[in-house]
């Protein structure tokens, strides 16, 4: 989980609420340290009002994978971010149309993941109270990288009762931010659902064990994401 801190910050969603029968689905999450399924029900957090922008970008990752393979390479990882970034341009709210990463930034951003995602925080236009509780998040989301997805879901369900009783923060950057934790929660559960994350892969020239790297794509997808919101 050590790159998520690059992919906070660029592809801001805006979809239609899910349907009651989206709300009743039960997935399962295979978690591949010790093989034991976990029931996850949507929306992973009824309490979070944004929690439908997270459930669209899982809804999107899961249409590109129906036609393309988990993305390996630096040219895979930006395609699929092109392809979730198509769904996200006509939001009124997105600041930026080039949501994709040219070789080089991925290379940039894969050797200082960390650095990359809090520079993008720190060079906003956010208030310097939703400076800290966005980076307060990021920096909890890294410090327990190795827990399992049930244990990030709790966490984040607590971080966003957080947010919202936070009477300092303005009901945009109330948005942001609960937009950005609900984005991460569900890219966190798409990547924890993949059954073949053990195994090596290339990105580019750099080899990126799965064990410690698993989330690699997702924290590329929610670097975009904040750059498109902040």
């Amino acid at each position: 989980m050590k790159n998520f801190l690059l992919c906070t910050a660029t592809l801001f969603l805006l979809f239609s609420c899910t349907t009651d029968a989206d709300s009743n689905l039960e997935v399962k999450d295979t978690n591949l340290s010790d093989h034991k399924i976990v029931e996850v029900s949507f929306p992973l957090n009824p309490a979070n009002p944004y929690d439908f922008k997270g459930k669209s970008y899982y809804d999107v990752v899961q249409v590109y994978l129906q036609n393309n393979k988990s993305p390996q390479t630096i040219e895979e990882i930006n395609s699929q971010i092109y392809f979730i970034s198509e769904f996200y341009k006509s939001s009124k709210t997105s600041k930026k149309t080039n949501l994709g990463f040219t070789p080089e930034e991925i290379l940039s951003i894969l050797n200082n993941p960390t650095r990359k995602l809090f520079e993008i925080v720190a060079n906003s236009s956010l208030s310097t109270i939703s400076k800290v509780q966005l980076s307060d998040f990021i920096q909890e989301l890294i410090d327990n990288q190795n827990e399992q997805y049930i244990v990030m879901r709790d966490q984040i369900i607590l971080f966003d009762a957080e947010v919202l009783e936070n009477d300092t923060l303005n009901n945009t950057e109330k948005e942001i931010i609960l937009t950005f934790s609900t984005v991460s929660s569900y890219a966190l559960y798409a990547e924890a659902e993949r059954k073949d994350r053990d195994w090596e892969t290339s990105v580019g020239h750099k080899k990126v064990n799965t064990s410690s790297d698993q989330n690699l794509v997702s924290y590329f997808s929610m670097i975009a994401l904040l750059n498109a919101i902040l």
